[in-house]
Protein backbone atom coordinates (compact mmCIF):
# COMPACT_ATOMS: atom_id res chain seq x y z
CA UNK A 1 0.00 0.00 0.00
CA UNK A 2 2.82 2.42 0.91
CA UNK A 3 4.85 1.50 -2.22
CA UNK A 4 1.83 2.20 -4.44
CA UNK A 5 1.42 5.68 -2.90
CA UNK A 6 5.09 6.47 -3.54
CA UNK A 7 4.72 5.67 -7.22
CA UNK A 8 1.58 7.80 -7.37
CA UNK A 9 3.58 10.66 -5.83
CA UNK A 10 6.44 10.20 -8.31
CA UNK A 11 4.00 10.10 -11.25
CA UNK A 12 2.25 13.19 -9.95
CA UNK A 13 5.55 15.10 -9.62
CA UNK A 14 6.55 14.06 -13.13
CA UNK A 15 3.25 15.30 -14.51
CA UNK A 16 3.67 18.58 -12.62
CA UNK A 17 7.21 19.02 -13.97
CA UNK A 18 6.01 18.38 -17.51
CA UNK A 19 3.24 20.92 -17.07
CA UNK A 20 5.69 23.49 -15.71
CA UNK A 21 8.08 22.80 -18.57
CA UNK A 22 5.32 23.36 -21.10
CA UNK A 23 4.33 26.62 -19.46
CA UNK A 24 7.91 27.83 -19.30
CA UNK A 25 8.60 26.89 -22.92
CA UNK A 26 5.49 28.78 -23.96
CA UNK A 27 6.65 31.82 -22.03
CA UNK A 28 10.10 31.60 -23.61
CA UNK A 29 8.52 31.56 -27.03
CA UNK A 30 6.39 34.58 -26.16
CA UNK A 31 9.15 37.21 -25.95
CA UNK A 32 6.53 39.93 -25.71
CA UNK A 33 5.59 38.59 -22.28
CA UNK A 34 9.10 39.22 -21.01
CA UNK A 35 9.37 42.60 -22.72
CA UNK A 36 6.28 43.75 -20.84
CA UNK A 37 7.57 42.55 -17.47
CA UNK A 38 11.35 42.98 -17.49
CA UNK A 39 12.93 46.28 -16.47
CA UNK A 40 15.28 47.63 -19.15
CA UNK A 41 16.49 50.59 -17.13
CA UNK A 42 15.72 52.62 -14.04
CA UNK A 43 15.74 56.39 -13.89
CA UNK A 44 14.87 58.30 -10.74
CA UNK A 45 12.17 56.25 -9.03
CA UNK A 46 10.89 54.79 -12.29
CA UNK A 47 11.43 51.25 -13.52
CA UNK A 48 11.04 51.31 -17.29
CA UNK A 49 10.10 47.99 -18.87
CA UNK A 50 11.61 46.84 -22.12
CA UNK A 51 8.27 47.42 -23.83
CA UNK A 52 7.96 51.04 -22.65
CA UNK A 53 11.64 51.64 -23.44
CA UNK A 54 10.90 50.59 -27.02
CA UNK A 55 8.66 53.63 -27.46
CA UNK A 56 11.44 55.99 -26.41
CA UNK A 57 13.95 54.15 -28.56
CA UNK A 58 11.80 54.10 -31.70
CA UNK A 59 11.00 57.80 -31.35
CA UNK A 60 14.73 58.56 -31.10
CA UNK A 61 15.51 56.21 -33.97
CA UNK A 62 13.01 57.95 -36.25
CA UNK A 63 14.55 61.33 -35.47
CA UNK A 64 18.06 60.04 -36.24
CA UNK A 65 16.84 58.49 -39.47
CA UNK A 66 15.45 61.83 -40.63
CA UNK A 67 18.75 63.57 -39.79
CA UNK A 68 21.32 61.07 -41.05
CA UNK A 69 19.49 58.71 -43.42
CA UNK A 70 18.69 55.03 -42.84
CA UNK A 71 21.93 53.81 -44.46
CA UNK A 72 24.05 55.51 -41.75
CA UNK A 73 22.19 54.25 -38.69
CA UNK A 74 24.01 50.93 -38.27
CA UNK A 75 27.18 52.92 -37.57
CA UNK A 76 25.37 55.09 -35.02
CA UNK A 77 23.83 52.28 -32.96
CA UNK A 78 25.59 53.17 -29.71
CA UNK A 79 24.89 56.87 -30.17
CA UNK A 80 21.19 56.20 -30.81
CA UNK A 81 21.00 54.07 -27.65
CA UNK A 82 22.64 56.83 -25.60
CA UNK A 83 20.22 59.42 -27.01
CA UNK A 84 17.26 57.14 -26.27
CA UNK A 85 18.45 56.75 -22.67
CA UNK A 86 18.71 60.54 -22.38
CA UNK A 87 15.20 60.83 -23.82
CA UNK A 88 13.91 58.52 -21.08
CA UNK A 89 15.76 60.46 -18.36
CA UNK A 90 14.64 63.90 -19.56
CA UNK A 91 11.02 62.86 -20.07
CA UNK A 92 10.60 61.31 -16.63
CA UNK A 93 12.38 64.21 -14.92
CA UNK A 94 10.06 66.74 -16.58
CA UNK A 95 7.05 64.50 -15.92
CA UNK A 96 7.90 64.25 -12.20
CA UNK A 97 8.35 68.02 -12.01
CA UNK A 98 4.95 68.50 -13.67
CA UNK A 99 3.23 66.16 -11.21
CA UNK A 100 4.97 67.87 -8.28
CA UNK A 101 3.70 71.23 -9.60
CA UNK A 102 0.15 69.90 -9.71
CA UNK A 103 -0.04 69.72 -13.50
CA UNK A 104 -2.31 67.14 -15.14
CA UNK A 105 -3.82 66.42 -18.52
CA UNK A 106 -7.16 68.15 -19.03
CA UNK A 107 -10.31 66.30 -20.02
CA UNK A 108 -9.90 67.74 -23.49
CA UNK A 109 -6.33 66.43 -23.71
CA UNK A 110 -7.42 63.00 -22.48
CA UNK A 111 -10.16 63.01 -25.11
CA UNK A 112 -7.60 63.93 -27.77
CA UNK A 113 -5.46 60.97 -26.70
CA UNK A 114 -8.48 58.66 -26.86
CA UNK A 115 -9.36 59.98 -30.32
CA UNK A 116 -5.76 59.46 -31.50
CA UNK A 117 -5.79 55.87 -30.28
CA UNK A 118 -9.10 55.20 -32.05
CA UNK A 119 -7.63 56.66 -35.24
CA UNK A 120 -4.64 54.34 -34.76
CA UNK A 121 -7.04 51.43 -34.35
CA UNK A 122 -8.76 52.36 -37.61
CA UNK A 123 -5.39 52.55 -39.36
CA UNK A 124 -4.45 49.11 -37.99
CA UNK A 125 -7.68 47.63 -39.37
CA UNK A 126 -7.21 49.25 -42.76
CA UNK A 127 -3.68 47.83 -42.99
CA UNK A 128 -4.86 44.32 -42.19
CA UNK A 129 -3.59 43.95 -38.62
CA UNK A 130 -5.45 41.46 -36.42
CA UNK A 131 -5.92 44.12 -33.74
CA UNK A 132 -4.39 47.31 -32.39
CA UNK A 133 -1.96 45.43 -30.12
CA UNK A 134 -0.49 43.62 -33.11
CA UNK A 135 -0.15 46.87 -35.04
CA UNK A 136 1.52 48.73 -32.16
CA UNK A 137 3.98 45.90 -31.55
CA UNK A 138 4.87 45.80 -35.24
CA UNK A 139 5.44 49.56 -35.19
CA UNK A 140 7.38 49.93 -31.93
CA UNK A 141 8.74 46.56 -30.84
CA UNK A 142 8.34 43.63 -28.47
CA UNK A 143 5.70 43.89 -25.79
CA UNK A 144 4.21 47.14 -27.05
CA UNK A 145 0.43 47.20 -26.86
CA UNK A 146 -2.49 49.54 -26.38
CA UNK A 147 -2.18 49.59 -22.58
CA UNK A 148 1.49 50.56 -22.34
CA UNK A 149 1.22 52.81 -25.41
CA UNK A 150 -1.41 54.82 -23.53
CA UNK A 151 0.90 54.91 -20.48
CA UNK A 152 3.81 56.18 -22.60
CA UNK A 153 1.67 58.81 -24.34
CA UNK A 154 0.26 60.17 -21.07
CA UNK A 155 3.77 60.58 -19.66
CA UNK A 156 5.04 62.14 -22.88
CA UNK A 157 2.07 64.49 -23.24
CA UNK A 158 2.31 65.79 -19.67
CA UNK A 159 6.08 66.29 -19.98
CA UNK A 160 5.62 68.16 -23.26
CA UNK A 161 2.85 70.29 -21.78
CA UNK A 162 4.96 71.29 -18.77
CA UNK A 163 7.98 71.95 -21.00
CA UNK A 164 5.91 74.22 -23.24
CA UNK A 165 4.60 76.09 -20.21
CA UNK A 166 8.20 76.82 -19.15
CA UNK A 167 9.07 77.93 -22.69
CA UNK A 168 6.03 80.23 -22.83
CA UNK A 169 7.10 81.86 -19.56
CA UNK A 170 10.60 82.47 -20.94
CA UNK A 171 9.19 83.90 -24.16
CA UNK A 172 6.94 86.29 -22.27
CA UNK A 173 9.93 87.62 -20.32
CA UNK A 174 12.18 88.00 -23.37
CA UNK A 175 12.74 91.73 -23.76
CA UNK A 176 14.55 93.80 -26.39
CA UNK A 177 17.21 94.62 -23.77
CA UNK A 178 17.88 90.92 -23.13
CA UNK A 179 18.03 90.30 -26.87
CA UNK A 180 20.50 93.15 -27.47
CA UNK A 181 22.75 92.07 -24.60
CA UNK A 182 22.87 88.44 -25.76
CA UNK A 183 23.58 89.45 -29.35
CA UNK A 184 26.49 91.70 -28.32
CA UNK A 185 28.01 88.99 -26.12
CA UNK A 186 27.69 86.28 -28.78
CA UNK A 187 27.99 88.29 -31.98
CA UNK A 188 30.31 85.79 -33.69
CA UNK A 189 27.57 83.15 -33.46
CA UNK A 190 25.32 85.28 -35.65
CA UNK A 191 27.27 87.66 -37.90
CA UNK A 192 28.30 86.05 -41.15
CA UNK A 193 31.13 86.68 -43.61
CA UNK A 194 31.57 86.09 -47.32
CA UNK A 195 35.08 85.44 -48.59
CA UNK A 196 37.29 83.49 -50.97
CA UNK A 197 39.99 81.19 -49.74
CA UNK A 198 42.17 78.24 -50.63
CA UNK A 199 44.57 76.08 -48.66
CA UNK A 200 47.72 75.40 -50.68
CA UNK A 201 48.48 71.89 -49.40
CA UNK A 202 51.87 70.37 -48.73
CA UNK A 203 52.54 67.77 -51.41
CA UNK A 204 55.50 65.69 -52.49
CA UNK A 205 58.17 68.16 -53.60
CA UNK A 206 56.25 71.09 -52.07
CA UNK A 207 57.27 71.96 -48.50
CA UNK A 208 55.71 74.58 -46.23
CA UNK A 209 57.94 77.35 -47.60
CA UNK A 210 56.92 76.50 -51.16
CA UNK A 211 53.23 76.56 -50.22
CA UNK A 212 53.71 80.03 -48.78
CA UNK A 213 55.27 81.31 -52.00
CA UNK A 214 52.45 79.83 -54.06
CA UNK A 215 49.88 81.39 -51.71
CA UNK A 216 51.50 84.80 -52.21
CA UNK A 217 51.29 84.30 -55.98
CA UNK A 218 47.59 83.48 -55.64
CA UNK A 219 47.10 86.57 -53.47
CA UNK A 220 48.08 88.78 -56.42
CA UNK A 221 45.39 87.13 -58.58
CA UNK A 222 42.48 87.09 -56.18
CA UNK A 223 41.50 90.76 -56.78
CA UNK A 224 41.61 91.22 -60.52
CA UNK A 225 41.89 87.69 -61.84
CA UNK A 226 39.44 85.52 -59.95
CA UNK A 227 39.34 83.00 -62.80
CA UNK A 228 43.14 82.71 -62.59
CA UNK A 229 42.90 82.28 -58.81
CA UNK A 230 40.42 79.43 -59.23
CA UNK A 231 42.51 77.86 -61.97
CA UNK A 232 45.53 77.83 -59.65
CA UNK A 233 43.38 76.33 -56.89
CA UNK A 234 42.37 73.51 -59.23
CA UNK A 235 45.98 72.88 -60.27
CA UNK A 236 47.34 72.90 -56.71
CA UNK A 237 44.54 70.92 -55.04
CA UNK A 238 45.15 67.36 -53.92
CA UNK A 239 44.00 64.80 -56.45
CA UNK A 240 40.69 63.90 -54.80
CA UNK A 241 39.65 67.58 -54.62
CA UNK A 242 40.49 68.62 -58.18
CA UNK A 243 36.98 67.87 -59.44
CA UNK A 244 35.45 70.04 -56.72
CA UNK A 245 37.74 72.96 -57.53
CA UNK A 246 36.81 72.61 -61.18
CA UNK A 247 33.39 74.05 -60.37
CA UNK A 248 32.70 77.76 -60.69
CA UNK A 249 33.02 79.72 -57.44
CA UNK A 250 34.40 76.67 -55.64
CA UNK A 251 36.65 79.00 -53.61
CA UNK A 252 33.75 81.24 -52.56
CA UNK A 253 32.28 80.88 -49.07
CA UNK A 254 29.02 82.79 -48.64
CA UNK A 255 27.28 83.83 -45.44
CA UNK A 256 29.38 81.69 -43.10
CA UNK A 257 28.88 82.32 -39.39
CA UNK A 258 32.17 83.72 -38.11
CA UNK A 259 32.48 81.12 -35.36
CA UNK A 260 32.25 78.41 -38.05
CA UNK A 261 35.15 79.81 -40.10
CA UNK A 262 38.37 77.79 -40.08
CA UNK A 263 40.23 78.58 -36.86
CA UNK A 264 43.28 79.69 -38.86
CA UNK A 265 41.22 82.51 -40.39
CA UNK A 266 38.57 83.17 -37.74
CA UNK A 267 40.20 85.97 -35.72
CA UNK A 268 41.21 87.79 -38.89
CA UNK A 269 37.67 87.54 -40.28
CA UNK A 270 36.18 88.67 -36.95
CA UNK A 271 38.19 91.91 -36.85
CA UNK A 272 35.65 94.75 -37.02
CA UNK A 273 38.06 96.85 -39.09
CA UNK A 274 38.13 94.29 -41.91
CA UNK A 275 37.13 95.82 -45.28
CA UNK A 276 36.33 94.46 -48.73
CA UNK A 277 39.41 93.29 -50.58
CA UNK A 278 41.60 92.67 -47.52
CA UNK A 279 43.81 89.62 -48.08
CA UNK A 280 45.66 87.24 -45.83
CA UNK A 281 48.39 84.64 -46.34
CA UNK A 282 48.93 82.49 -43.26
CA UNK A 283 50.44 79.11 -42.55
CA UNK A 284 48.02 76.54 -41.15
CA UNK A 285 48.56 76.02 -37.42
CA UNK A 286 49.23 72.31 -37.98
CA UNK A 287 51.47 73.14 -40.96
CA UNK A 288 49.49 71.12 -43.50
CA UNK A 289 49.82 74.03 -45.92
CA UNK A 290 49.25 77.76 -46.32
CA UNK A 291 45.96 79.64 -46.55
CA UNK A 292 45.31 82.52 -48.90
CA UNK A 293 42.08 84.40 -48.22
CA UNK A 294 40.24 87.50 -49.43
CA UNK A 295 37.56 89.16 -47.30
CA UNK A 296 34.49 90.30 -49.26
CA UNK A 297 31.80 91.31 -46.78
CA UNK A 298 30.30 90.95 -43.32
CA UNK A 299 26.57 90.76 -42.61
CA UNK A 300 24.79 91.29 -39.30
CA UNK A 301 21.74 89.54 -40.81
CA UNK A 302 19.37 92.40 -40.09
CA UNK A 303 17.01 91.40 -42.90
CA UNK A 304 13.76 89.48 -43.19
CA UNK A 305 13.89 85.73 -43.72
CA UNK A 306 11.59 84.28 -46.38
CA UNK A 307 8.80 81.73 -46.56
CA UNK A 308 8.79 79.48 -49.61
CA UNK A 309 7.08 76.33 -50.86
CA UNK A 310 8.60 73.82 -53.27
CA UNK A 311 7.92 70.55 -55.03
CA UNK A 312 11.05 68.40 -55.21
CA UNK A 313 11.51 66.07 -58.15
CA UNK A 314 14.62 64.09 -57.26
CA UNK A 315 16.84 62.22 -59.69
CA UNK A 316 16.44 58.42 -59.62
CA UNK A 317 19.38 56.56 -58.11
CA UNK A 318 21.69 55.05 -60.70
CA UNK A 319 24.30 52.45 -59.89
CA UNK A 320 27.49 53.02 -61.85
CA UNK A 321 28.65 49.46 -62.53
CA UNK A 322 32.19 48.52 -63.49
CA UNK A 323 30.91 47.36 -66.87
CA UNK A 324 29.34 50.73 -67.64
CA UNK A 325 31.73 53.19 -69.27
CA UNK A 326 31.82 56.88 -68.39
CA UNK A 327 30.01 57.91 -71.56
CA UNK A 328 27.12 55.54 -70.89
CA UNK A 329 26.93 56.75 -67.30
CA UNK A 330 26.82 60.39 -68.39
CA UNK A 331 24.13 59.59 -70.95
CA UNK A 332 22.00 57.84 -68.32
CA UNK A 333 22.43 60.78 -65.94
CA UNK A 334 21.50 63.29 -68.65
CA UNK A 335 18.39 61.27 -69.48
CA UNK A 336 17.39 61.12 -65.80
CA UNK A 337 17.86 64.88 -65.44
CA UNK A 338 15.80 65.53 -68.56
CA UNK A 339 13.00 63.31 -67.26
CA UNK A 340 13.04 65.05 -63.87
CA UNK A 341 13.05 68.45 -65.56
CA UNK A 342 10.05 67.54 -67.70
CA UNK A 343 8.21 66.24 -64.63
CA UNK A 344 8.89 69.51 -62.80
CA UNK A 345 7.71 71.52 -65.81
CA UNK A 346 4.55 69.41 -65.87
CA UNK A 347 3.79 70.25 -62.25
CA UNK A 348 4.36 73.95 -62.89
CA UNK A 349 2.10 73.81 -65.95
CA UNK A 350 -0.57 72.09 -63.86
CA UNK A 351 -0.32 74.88 -61.29
CA UNK A 352 -0.51 77.62 -63.95
CA UNK A 353 -3.59 75.99 -65.47
CA UNK A 354 -5.42 76.10 -62.13
CA UNK A 355 -6.33 78.75 -59.59
CA UNK A 356 -2.70 79.89 -59.17
CA UNK A 357 -3.01 80.37 -55.42
CA UNK A 358 -0.72 79.37 -52.57
CA UNK A 359 -3.32 76.86 -51.40
CA UNK A 360 -3.40 75.26 -54.85
CA UNK A 361 0.39 75.00 -54.90
CA UNK A 362 0.38 73.45 -51.40
CA UNK A 363 -2.04 70.75 -52.58
CA UNK A 364 0.21 69.98 -55.55
CA UNK A 365 3.18 69.70 -53.18
CA UNK A 366 1.26 67.35 -50.89
CA UNK A 367 0.48 65.14 -53.85
CA UNK A 368 3.85 65.17 -55.60
CA UNK A 369 6.79 66.58 -53.61
CA UNK A 370 9.52 64.21 -52.46
CA UNK A 371 10.40 66.57 -49.61
CA UNK A 372 8.19 68.01 -46.88
CA UNK A 373 5.05 66.95 -48.74
CA UNK A 374 2.95 66.64 -45.58
CA UNK A 375 3.45 70.36 -44.99
CA UNK A 376 2.68 71.36 -48.55
CA UNK A 377 6.37 71.85 -49.29
CA UNK A 378 6.51 74.83 -46.94
CA UNK A 379 9.74 76.15 -45.44
CA UNK A 380 9.27 79.11 -43.11
CA UNK A 381 11.84 81.72 -42.11
CA UNK A 382 14.54 80.51 -44.46
CA UNK A 383 17.76 82.47 -43.87
CA UNK A 384 20.57 83.24 -46.29
CA UNK A 385 22.90 80.30 -46.75
CA UNK A 386 20.48 77.84 -45.14
CA UNK A 387 19.64 76.18 -48.45
CA UNK A 388 21.92 75.07 -51.28
CA UNK A 389 23.22 77.91 -53.45
CA UNK A 390 20.81 77.93 -56.42
CA UNK A 391 17.79 77.44 -54.12
CA UNK A 392 19.08 80.27 -51.91
CA UNK A 393 19.77 82.60 -54.86
CA UNK A 394 16.23 82.17 -56.18
CA UNK A 395 14.68 82.89 -52.78
CA UNK A 396 16.78 86.01 -52.15
CA UNK A 397 16.67 87.52 -55.62
CA UNK A 398 16.11 91.24 -55.04
CA UNK A 399 13.24 91.21 -57.54
CA UNK A 400 11.42 88.31 -55.86
CA UNK A 401 7.79 88.98 -54.89
CA UNK A 402 4.91 86.95 -53.40
CA UNK A 403 3.33 84.53 -55.85
CA UNK A 404 6.47 84.13 -58.00
CA UNK A 405 7.08 80.63 -59.32
CA UNK A 406 9.98 78.98 -61.10
CA UNK A 407 12.12 75.88 -61.49
CA UNK A 408 15.50 75.54 -59.79
CA UNK A 409 18.10 72.83 -60.35
CA UNK A 410 20.16 71.62 -57.37
CA UNK A 411 22.19 68.55 -56.51
CA UNK A 412 18.96 67.01 -55.17
CA UNK A 413 17.04 67.34 -58.43
CA UNK A 414 14.57 69.95 -59.67
CA UNK A 415 12.49 72.19 -57.43
CA UNK A 416 9.24 73.79 -58.52
CA UNK A 417 9.28 76.99 -56.46
CA UNK A 418 6.57 79.20 -55.01
CA UNK A 419 7.54 82.37 -53.15
CA UNK A 420 5.17 82.98 -50.23
CA UNK A 421 6.74 86.19 -48.90
CA UNK A 422 8.90 87.60 -46.15
CA UNK A 423 9.05 86.08 -42.68
CA UNK A 424 10.59 87.16 -39.40
CA UNK A 425 13.68 89.33 -39.01
CA UNK A 426 16.52 86.87 -39.57
CA UNK A 427 18.84 88.19 -36.87
CA UNK A 428 16.08 88.35 -34.25
CA UNK A 429 15.00 84.80 -35.04
CA UNK A 430 18.55 83.36 -34.98
CA UNK A 431 19.38 85.05 -31.69
CA UNK A 432 16.13 84.27 -29.90
CA UNK A 433 16.14 80.67 -31.14
CA UNK A 434 19.56 80.18 -29.55
CA UNK A 435 18.47 81.94 -26.37
CA UNK A 436 15.38 79.70 -26.12
CA UNK A 437 17.38 76.55 -26.78
CA UNK A 438 20.00 77.44 -24.17
CA UNK A 439 17.34 78.27 -21.60
CA UNK A 440 15.47 75.02 -22.21
CA UNK A 441 18.68 72.98 -22.06
CA UNK A 442 19.68 74.56 -18.75
CA UNK A 443 16.16 74.02 -17.37
CA UNK A 444 16.17 70.31 -18.28
CA UNK A 445 19.71 69.84 -16.92
CA UNK A 446 18.59 71.25 -13.58
CA UNK A 447 15.55 68.96 -13.48
CA UNK A 448 17.62 65.87 -14.31
CA UNK A 449 20.14 66.37 -11.49
CA UNK A 450 20.19 63.08 -9.59
CA UNK A 451 18.33 61.20 -12.32
CA UNK A 452 20.93 58.51 -12.90
CA UNK A 453 20.16 56.10 -15.71
CA UNK A 454 20.90 52.50 -14.71
CA UNK A 455 20.77 50.03 -17.57
CA UNK A 456 19.69 46.46 -16.90
CA UNK A 457 21.30 44.46 -19.70
CA UNK A 458 19.10 41.45 -18.97
CA UNK A 459 15.95 43.52 -19.48
CA UNK A 460 17.51 45.34 -22.44
CA UNK A 461 17.82 42.01 -24.26
CA UNK A 462 14.04 42.16 -24.81
CA UNK A 463 14.14 45.55 -26.51
CA UNK A 464 14.38 46.07 -30.26
CA UNK A 465 17.57 48.13 -30.30
CA UNK A 466 19.74 48.39 -33.37
CA UNK A 467 22.98 46.50 -32.80
CA UNK A 468 26.33 48.17 -33.47
CA UNK A 469 28.33 46.81 -36.38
Amino acid sequence: MQKKNIWKWVAGCAALLVAIALIVSGMVLDMSYFAERNVALTVGNHEVTAAVYNYFYRTTYAQMESEYGAESLSYLADYIADQANNHVRDTYAIYDAAVAAGEALTEEEQKQLNDDIELLRETATNLGAADLDEFIEASYGLGCNEENYREFMQIQMLANKFSQKEQDTFNAELTQEKFDAYYRENILNFDTVTFRYFLVPIEEGRDIAATEELAKTMETKIHNDVAGFEEMARELAIEEEKEFYGEENSTLISNEKINYVDENLRDWMADASRTEGDTLVVRAADEIGTYVACFLSRDNNNYNAVNVRHILVSLPEHEHSEQEDEQAHDAALAEAMQTARETAEGYLAEYNAGEKTEEAFAELAKAHSEDNAENGGLYENVTKGQMVRSFNDWCFDAARKPGDTGIVETEYGYHVMYFVGEGENARYKMVTDEMKTNHQTAWVMKLTEGYEVKVNESGMSYTTRLQAQ
